[in-house]
């Protein structure tokens, strides 16, 4: 039976945000883990609208806007298509596996533009550079060790 408490553990959420900084030689991480349930996490059908506190990506028009700040650094940035999605598999269904139904939808976007602002040590910096997208959700529950996920890649002007 399900439990009715709003404290139950049915759905996890977890976010992770990186962000390489060259200049200072150092990789800044941060990462999150919250229940649907109470809404502190969550995700909404139909739409690219995902949050993890106040952590967000969600499509705004055809645009992906990215929003995360963890103490000293964080990201709000805007992705546009730039070009249409790859499909990987065939036309985006890929196996994976042996039973039937163990499969997954999986797509690209790629040389996504990108502007908007990156925060490092508590200063925001104005950027723009090119970025990636990868989408995979699945059809029914993968096989042990198999997993999804969704990346983004970013690729700014000036070569980092």
């Amino acid at each position: 039976p399900e439990n009715p408490s709003r404290w139950a553990v049915r759905d996890l959420y977890m976010a992770h945000l990186a962000l390489s900084d060259l200049s200072g030689a150092r990789h800044l991480v941060a990462e999150r883990l919250d229940r649907g349930s109470l809404g502190w996490a969550g995700a909404r059908s139909g739409t690219l609208d995902v949050w993890n506190g106040d952590w967000r990506a969600a499509l705004d028009g055809d645009r992906h806007h990215l929003d995360a700040r963890d103490g000293a650094f964080g990201i709000d940035l805007y992705l546009e298509p730039g070009k249409g999605p790859t499909r990987h598999g065939a036309d985006g269904y890929s196996r994976k596996g042996a039973a039937p139904g163990n499969a997954s939808h999986y797509y690209s976007m790629t040389r996504m533009p990108t502007s908007g602002r990156l925060r490092i040590d508590g200063e925001w910096l104005e950027v723009t550079g090119s970025s990636w997208m990868d989408h995979e959700f699945g059809t029914s529950f993968l096989e042990p060790g198999q997993v999804g996920w969704d990346w983004f890649s970013i690729q700014l002007d000036d070569g980092s």
